[in-house]
């Protein structure tokens, strides 16, 4: 069906006229317009522990100048209520392990540096960018079988 969702129904509950905010875009929304409806999740205080062999980029570790003297750059773009993100993380792990020393395995987290995701056209997550010497070579979106990760990097190589 193509009709709108009640406003009764935004945000989920009966919170009539409430809104939501999209985490990746800042922006303001009355109704949902997928056919679920989604409740935000409090995940202040929680931990998301990473394997030691992937990084914790920031925006400035992610400049340009900086990417060009690392080589071979894998970076996740994710956030912590994203659902496939989580499930993508064991994999970028094992990834990092597996070729560390031929390339940078990292992550950079878009609640963090919104401005930063939202200049790179990250517009869904997780998204995959796979940099050289500074220049991006490869983007994909979702999650993704390792060996296809693999597989994009050893290209790349």
């Amino acid at each position: 069906s193509t009709e709108r969702p009640s406003e009764s129904r935004a945000g989920g509950g009966s919170r009539a006229g409430a809104k939501n905010i999209c985490p990746l875009t800042r922006w303001t929304t009355r109704w949902c317009v997928s056919p679920h409806i989604w409740e935000p999740i409090n995940l202040t205080g929680v931990k998301f522990e990473m394997a030691e062999s992937v990084k914790h980029f920031t925006a400035e570790e992610l400049s340009e100048a900086k990417l060009k003297g690392m080589g071979l750059v894998l970076v996740d773009f994710w956030a912590t209520w994203c659902g496939p993100c989580r499930m993508l993380a064991p994999t970028i792990e094992e990834i990092a392990g597996e070729m560390a020393g031929e390339v940078t395995v990292g992550k950079l987290n878009i609640d963090d540096y919104t401005d930063f995701a939202i200049g790179k056209g990250i517009v869904s997550i997780p998204t995959l960018i796979l940099y050289k010497n500074g220049e991006e070579v490869q983007r994909v979106v979702g999650v993704q079988p390792k060996q296809a990760i693999m597989d994009m990097i050893r290209r790349a190589q």
